[in-house]
């Protein structure tokens, strides 16, 4: 038994790994084995009664094949954009933040793919896991479940827009939250109010997220080619009573564009 425990081989499909600090790489498809104890221990029994210094030993059992069916995920080598907010990880709130972002956590996009924050992270029922929290419905302060899922919505708006994949749809909070720059959040609610983007690249892209402590952060990955050598930046400036956001686009150091995002109106208390 100690000996199939050695050489017994569990078949795994080929994919994305993450490490313990949230590294991401592909690995290849591993073939499996289960060794055959009987029939190895009769073929054991025979070499042991003829025993030279050459003596083999075969073990036998049964191979399962295993095919690399993902091979475009090996085209995902590099952190292209990465963004953190900060929360107080208790009670509601909390609970609902780390479980939107266990189910965003893993989300692949292949080439055109669109997502959907709705269907990635929501609904948010309590069937879904989500808690009474506090949240702003209709333009007032109140409570409802999944109450804080906008936090790492907007945690994600901003880490999409240093990857420059491509806005679809977002819509800003009714109040700016306080845990990221004014002009630059994004709100989801119900299944009336979602928030969408696409991959326009030509490599699949890959999003972690992850809390630690009070940290909520999301990685996106993909080919070091797909910015083609670009960084972004998003910024805003406030502007006649609302917010303007811009997209800074840089290659060597240099600013080589400047897109115009959104215009932002909050209301005041």
């Amino acid at each position: 038994t100690s000996l199939k425990t050695r050489l017994d081989v569990l078949e795994r499909e080929d994919g994305l790994v993450v490490d313990d600090k949230h590294n991401v790489s592909y690995a290849p498809s591993v073939n499996g084995f289960s060794l055959d104890v009987d029939k190895t221990a009769k073929e054991l029994e025979k070499s042991l009664n003829n025993l030279t210094d050459q003596t083999k030993v075969e073990a036998y059992g049964t191979v399962v094949k295993m095919e690399d069916k993902n091979k475009e995920l090996a085209f995902i080598n590099t952190k292209i954009a990465s963004y953190t907010t900060t929360f107080e990880n208790v009670g509601n709130r909390g609970h609902n933040i780390v479980l939107a972002a266990s189910k965003l956590n893993g989300t692949v996009l292949m080439k055109g793919d669109e997502f959907s924050y709705l269907k990635v992270v929501g609904p948010y029922s309590a069937k879904n896991g989500y808690l009474p929290a506090p949240a702003y419905v209709n333009k007032v302060l109140s409570t409802a479940n999944g109450g804080g899922v906008c936090q790492l919505a907007t945690t994600l708006y901003n880490a999409q827009l240093r990857a420059n994949l491509e806005i679809i749809y977002r819509i800003n909070h009714s109040y700016a939250p306080a845990y990221v720059p004014k002009g630059l959040d994004a709100t989801v609610y119900s299944t009336t109010t979602d928030y969408k983007f696409k991959n326009q690249y030509n490599y699949p892209v890959y999003i972690t997220s992850y809390v630690v402590g009070g940290n909520l952060t999301v990685d996106i990955w993909s080919n070091s080619n797909a910015a083609d050598g670009k960084t972004f930046e998003p910024y805003s400036l406030a502007s006649n009573g609302g917010w303007l956001a811009y997209l800074r686009i840089k290659k060597d150091g240099k600013v080589i564009e400047t897109k115009f995002l959104d215009r932002t109106v909050y209301k005041t208390h």
